[in-house]
């Protein structure tokens, strides 16, 4: 599947709220500053149980892998392991990487990429647009379910009604 193009980059980054995750506080600063820069706001945690709790209000995560609590292997694999963050674009960054131990490690916990720090700017961006992007389209796939409307001549209604039937389950009840 082809990667879905932007006419308008800082559009679309804007749109995306991007997780950074380092216990060092100067590459924090320097991974979010650079992200910013470039358009996409940052959400910032110093630890692998901060970066689960605020991976349900984000739209991909960029984590250290050595942190104090959970390395951030565990935290990719926890991760992947919920379901309404499972599809997440994570990215591993290190700058104690051994051999490529850490993207192996990285690779086989289901990380969507791994970048050696200090994280080049350039490389980070184009890597989350990239997978942001795929999963944008992902996404209007799964809300585009074939109702039988012939394509183009799509008035939102059937797509209303899937988005009804995904909620009724959640409606609280006796409502």
């Amino acid at each position: 599947m082809e990667t879905p193009t932007f006419s308008d980059p800082s559009n679309f980054r804007s749109a995306h709220s991007v997780l950074v995750v380092d216990d060092n506080p100067a590459m924090k600063y320097s991974v979010a500053r650079n992200l910013r820069a470039v358009g996409y706001r940052t959400v910032e945690a110093s630890g692998g149980a901060e970066a689960l709790e605020l991976s349900e209000f984000v739209s991909a995560v960029v984590i250290d892998v050595h942190l104090p609590d959970l390395d951030g292997f565990e935290v990719c694999r926890l991760l992947r392991a919920r379901r309404s963050t499972a599809q997440l674009p994570v990215i591993h960054f290190s700058s104690i990487s051994i051999d490529g131990f850490d993207a192996r490690a990285a690779a086989e916990c289901g990380a969507d990429g791994f970048l050696a720090a200090p994280v080049d700017t350039a490389e980070l961006t184009s890597t989350l647009d990239r997978l942001l992007a795929r999963r944008v389209q992902a996404d209007a796939i799964v809300v585009a379910v074939d109702d039988g409307t012939p394509p183009g001549d799509r008035s939102g209604s059937g797509v209303q009604s899937v988005v009804d039937q995904m909620t009724l389950g959640e409606k609280a009840p006796g409502s």
